[in-house]
């Protein structure tokens, strides 16, 4: 994934509107719930005046005590005012669609609106009218999008409310709710519950009229922030270094958020590392401002509400944030950890800049947030806007770090996994404003809420619960999902299995019993929705002591002595450059990283191998190529085939979060970077990735033939991410294999056709293949997968098919994406022939037509009967020749017949040429596995 991306959404064209794109996302990207109140059903009776078309029926009773409450400062509660005390005060809404915010209801202006997520219910728009008053009278002005049925309720905290109306088979226009008795409250909010079209909940008007303060006011809640450690204690720093940030619930919030900022701020290809590790505990206070309706001004001048006591931090490149809880909610983050699109520093954010493109290289797992997000102090300062820039903005959330009440923003693109997060609200996986983002993973996470994928382009989530999903371009797998969208590919191209067929989750450091441990899921099958559990049935807890701590400074023959006495490794933030590589020989070892460090061989050796063992857990770390070029960097097993030792299916090896690179930080060679020689391995969220930008990037410079190669059997890949490397991207030549999800992008700096040219086999094809299934596998299957052009080098550079594999009935692939992204050249299939051909529009052309090609499945069953011929020879001799569109052997059948005395043979196998004579028939047909049979024809000696 590059800069240089195409950053067209699905059906986008150079030169389009960008501000009309930008607020199509904010429309699909709006947030959907923030906080869930408790109702209860005290009705107190209200009468209804109606106005416009409305129609409601009210018939409530009167609650006891409610709303009757006096104090000498009290207003006369059988007079109801006629000023609109909801007027200018704070507005929160669960949701907002674009520019439509809660502030809106309440500014007196009825040209403005509050408008909700569309297509869901219930939805919320609530007032804080400042003190507890006596409400008489509630109007409400809907828009034809209004509520069908909706409710009123009262509340003096903003978290129990009472329920004190409902209306029922509203229309649009406006109603007038007045209550024979006052009723009491601070809050008031309207639920709508049903809709009256199927957009959102749209409100031009919120009033609110009293008889005045009515002196039931009571403390707010207390503020949700800090908690306790597990054991009331800091357990003690094992040694993970001075890149390695432990906080723990004694921290105050501004020192969080500068410890957060300090870890966040690496460059693209910085050499620093770091982890950011929360201790169990609640930071930050829940009752934090959103900041929605704070204006563009205010953003500018930082002062967008009361943010003092909220963890609020953007994730940066080489940073993991994580929490140390045995379960993600044992870690509360009020406010927000999140990834935002790199601003645009031109006058319109919607112009472009970097949007999420090259968001790599971070993580986030653990954690339970409760998502008020802002913009960080580095975030406003970059963005370099000017408020001339936005005239009469309000409402908006610049710059890009600031999200709606109730979301959460991880706009990446590779190496950036989200695991074990349990979000609270919603989350959006693309920038704010029109930004691209390109490739992601979510795995073992729940989030209460909608997940808003927007301009994100493709996107694997594994095992998890989701509220709902919105959105879509190219490619959306999903595996074991609660809540994920019904297969539907192409339209929208929704790849849903209910199951994930193999996996083990990732390993991760804990503290229990003021101990440091880490955990290490047990492996599965079919498995779907989250598993937090640690019981000793999912998994192993290690204690720390188990593990040598290793830090940049150590020799690699200290760690592999450490490695084969028996310890298991955790390597600390940094990088490790090594003149040999990694040894680990031992079954059931675990090689962790923390803060993703980074392997670089240095003698054109591998950075990392394994023997041939069950149960190898490699979790959290990266690879740069060396400068020497090295045969392979990561090795999994010893040569297929040669004292290859059958593995265990229930304990498989597994790389997880693993990621490699071949130029970009620094100049580097391979020809395989990861090679796996093992049966039964998982490959779990993996990006190889020949650089096409930073250090030593050119044709003949970060060279590399394969970013994958696949020997072992039964080896199953869930998230596989290949790049840009000189030949095939992935070389799978195992039997039994599975991918769930590939994303592929080939290389952008093709110099010339005659170099990219695929002459293996002693054929000769255009281009490379991405992903190459070895024409002697008989069973492999794939599902979800999207290949990628952009040749940046102003020739016509072609290939032509994405996918080459055996036809036969066990070789399948369901759900194949191809795209034309920007540059030159084309792709003349998806694979093997099939499927249409993209390239780059002509003016007139439907680009999405053009551009854009999807195939549902490929070979699919096997429903075409072979072709047999015969051939007589002088001799006498017949020779049958049986041809199949499968690559599967076919039985060809044969008898004799010589005239009337009838048939002299039953049908036989057709071996070798059969020789006739005189009266002969002989007749023929061939079946083939599917069991299609060939018209039976014949031929004889005369």
């Amino acid at each position: 994934m590059a800069a240089r991306r195409d950053r067209r959404h699905a059906g986008g064209r150079r030169g389009h509107d960008r501000r009309a794109h930008r607020l199509a996302e904010r429309g699909c990207a709006a947030p959907l719930t923030n906080r869930s109140s408790k109702e209860n059903s005290v009705k107190p009776r209200a009468r209804t005046r109606i106005k416009g078309t409305a129609l409601l029926a009210a018939a409530l009773l009167v609650a006891s005590g409610v709303g009757l409450a006096a104090s000498a400062a009290q207003a006369d509660p059988t007079t109801c005012g006629t000023t609109d005390v909801a007027a200018g005060k704070v507005a929160t809404a669960s949701s907002v669609n674009g520019s439509n915010v809660a502030a809106n209801a309440v500014d007196g202006n009825s040209g403005t609106r509050w408008e909700s997520a569309q297509g869901h219910d219930p939805e919320w728009i609530q007032v804080d009218l400042g003190s507890s008053q006596g409400i008489c009278s509630v109007t409400l002005n809907w828009e034809a999008a209004g509520a069908k049925d909706f409710t009123i309720s009262t509340s003096q905290n903003s978290q129990d409310f009472t329920q004190v109306y409902s209306g029922t088979n509203a229309t649009a226009g406006v109603h007038t709710v007045t209550f024979d008795q006052p009723v009491s409250g601070r809050f008031l909010r309207v639920t709508g519950t049903s809709r009256l079209l199927p957009y959102g909940y749209s409100l031009f008007d919120l009033n609110v009229y009293t008889t005045g303060p009515d002196g039931n006011d009571q403390a707010l809640q207390p503020k949700a922030c800090a908690g306790g450690t597990t054991g009331g204690k800091v357990p003690t720093n094992p040694g993970f270094g001075s890149n390695v940030t432990i906080i723990d619930p004694s921290w105050p919030v501004s020192k969080i958020n500068q410890a957060l900022a300090a870890a966040g701020g690496e460059g693209e290809f910085s050499t620093n590392r770091h982890a950011v590790l929360f201790l169990p505990g609640t930071y930050g206070c829940a009752d934090g401002t959103d900041g929605s309706n704070a204006t563009f001004q205010q953003y500018i001048d930082g002062d967008t509400g009361s943010y003092a006591d909220l963890v609020n931090g953007a994730v940066g490149y080489y940073e993991q944030v994580a929490g140390l809880g045995a379960s993600p909610d044992d870690v509360t983050l009020n406010g927000a950890i999140h990834s935002d699109g790199q601003a645009s520093h031109q006058a319109m954010p919607w112009a472009g800049g970097e949007s999420a493109l090259t968001n790599f290289w971070r993580s986030l797992s653990n954690v339970k947030i409760n998502p008020i997000q802002k913009a960080t102090d580095a975030d406003i300062a970059s963005a370099n806007y000017n408020a001339s820039d936005f005239p009469g903005a309000v409402g908006g959330n610049f710059p890009e770090g600031n999200a709606p009440a109730g979301q959460l923003t991880w706009a990446v693109s590779q190496a950036a996994p989200l695991r074990r997060v349990d979000v609270a609200g919603n989350l959006s996986l693309f920038p704010a404003y029109g930004g691209y983002s390109s490739g992601g993973y979510l795995a073992n996470s729940k989030v209460s809420g909608q997940v808003i994928s927007g301009s994100q382009q493709q996107w694997y989530t594994r095992d998890s619960s989701i509220g709902s999903w919105n959105g879509s371009v190219w490619n959306m797998t999903f595996s074991g999902v609660q809540g994920a969208p019904a297969q539907s590919f192409p339209t929208p191209p929704y790849t849903t299995l209910p199951t994930t067929p193999d996996t083990r989750d990732a390993p991760f450091l804990y503290v229990t019993g003021n101990q440091y441990k880490v955990f290490v899921p047990k492996a599965g099958t079919n498995t779907s929705g989250v598993n937090w559990s640690t019981d000793a049935s999912a998994g192993r807890s290690l204690p720390i002591s188990s593990f040598f701590i290793a830090r940049p400074s150590d020799s690699v023959q200290k760690i592999n002595q450490a490695l084969a006495s028996g310890k298991n490794l955790l390597l600390t933030p940094g990088e490790y450059r090594y003149a040999q590589a990694i040894q680990v020989t031992r079954p059931d070892t675990v090689v962790l990283g923390l803060g993703l460090p980074t392997l670089v061989p240095t003698n054109g050796k591998a950075a990392l191998q394994t023997s041939d063992v069950n149960g190898v857990v490699i979790s959290g770390i990266t690879v740069d190529a060396g400068a020497k070029l090295s045969p392979s960097l990561i090795e999994i097993g010893d040569s297929h085939g040669n004292g290859h030792s059958p593995a265990s299916a229930s304990d498989p090896t597994t790389l997880i979060d693993v990621f490699v690179r071949v130029g970009g930080a620094e100049p580097g060679k391979t020809d395989t970077a990861i090679v796996v020689n093992s049966d039964h391995v998982i490959l779990d969220d993996i990006w190889s990735w020949r650089a096409d930008h930073g250090a030593g990037v050119g044709w003949t410079q970060n060279t590399a033939n394969t970013g994958l190669e696949v020997n072992g059997d039964d080896v199953t890949a869930l998230g596989l991410f290949v790049e840009h490397y000189q030949k095939n991207q992935v070389v799978w030549n195992g039997e039994g294999g599975t991918t769930v999800f590939y994303q592929s992008e080939l290389p952008y700096d093709v110099p010339n056709q005659a170099a990219w040219t695929d002459r293996s086999g002693g054929a000769s094809r255009n281009g490379y293949a991405s992903y190459r299934v070895a024409d002697s596998v008989r069973t492999h299957t794939a599902y979800g997968l999207g290949v990628y052009s952009y040749f940046n080098q102003g020739l016509d550079i072609v290939e032509d098919s994405a996918i080459q594999a055996p036809t036969r009935s066990g070789v399948q692939f369901v759900d194949m994406v191809t795209r034309f992204l920007n540059g030159n050249g084309s792709i003349t299939h998806v694979i093997d022939g099939a499927g249409a051909g993209v390239r780059l529009a002509a003016a007139g052309e439907d680009a999405n037509a053009v551009e854009t090609a999807y195939l549902a499945a490929y070979p699919g069953a096997d429903k075409t009967p072979p072709v047999v011929t015969a051939t007589l020879a002088r001799n006498g001799f017949v020779t049958l020749t049986a041809t199949d569109d499968f690559a599967a052997p076919v039985t060809v059948l044969y008898r004799i017949d010589d005239g009337p005395l009838g048939p002299q043979s039953g049908w036989q196998p057709y071996t070798h040429p059969v020789r006739i004579s005189g009266a002969d028939v002989l007749d023929y047909l061939a079946l083939d596995q599917a069991g299609n049979a060939s018209a039976p024809g014949s031929i004889s000696a005369k």
